[in-house]
């Protein structure tokens, strides 16, 4: 089914470098190729439309964990630049291995954690990703202070924008975003209705990120979701 996509043999070799890493030590909860090969691949690709990412996209992955799912984008499309954002050092070190090893060199990984990074690095992306990182708040809170306006945050999912809960709404909208694309934003990542696609319409309050605790505590006290949801 994926032949035809771009560099997918070099996606493969991820997937068993992948693999063979997983045991030495945890970087993904799949226990065979055949499962990181479906899940972190395969299902990434069949969530993007094809040619989804522009010539010239600069992208975040924040919390990638062992690449997923900024390493596959960066493979599948050379013409644009990632930054791959993660504190676990031991993936950091896998992921430098994976870039060496397979010649991926529009990738930069960073080891750091993500409210540190987004608090410094602001206003530079187009598009950010998250996969799996956690709360839906988190990745609002982190991604909007880093995105260009007109740029878009897009969270690997099983529902979309539309059932984000009124609270959700309202913390999206207090960091510079928005569920409606604005005007000169053409970002469309997701090839059906799985996946959430925010934009960001206006600049993001300085205070965002806030620190950590802060977040996380907010976070446990938010509804992600409508009840049609």
């Amino acid at each position: 089914m994926f032949e035809n996509v771009k560099n997918y043999d070099l996606m493969l070799n991820y997937a068993a470098m992948i693999f063979e890493s997983n045991k030495k030590f945890n970087l993904s909860g799949h226990k065979t190729y055949e499962e990181i090969k479906e899940d972190l691949i395969d299902n990434t690709l069949s969530d993007l439309l094809p040619g989804c990412v522009p010539r010239g996209t600069l992208f975040a992955d924040i919390g990638t964990g062992s690449g997923i799912p900024g390493m596959v984008i960066a493979i599948g499309n050379p013409e644009v630049q990632g930054v791959l954002i993660e504190a676990n050092n031991k993936k950091v070190e896998f992921m430098k291995e994976v870039s060496a090893a397979l010649n991926i060199s529009n990738v930069t990984i960073v080891c750091a954690r993500a409210e540190e990074y987004c608090k410094i690095n602001r206003d530079m992306y187009d598009l950010c990703l998250t996969r799996a990182f956690g709360p839906i708040y988190y990745s609002i809170e982190f991604a909007f202070p880093i995105l260009k306006e007109g740029g878009a945050l897009c969270v690997f999912s099983r529902k979309n924008a539309s059932v984000l809960s009124d609270e959700m709404r309202n913390h999206l909208q207090s960091c510079g975003g928005s569920i409606v694309r604005g005007e000169g934003s053409d970002l469309r990542l997701f090839s059906s209705e799985r996946g959430i696609t925010l934009y960001k319409t206006a600049p993001t309050p300085r205070k965002y990120p806030r620190r950590f605790p802060v977040i996380k505590r907010e976070a446990a006290m938010t509804i992600e979701f409508s009840d049609e949801g």
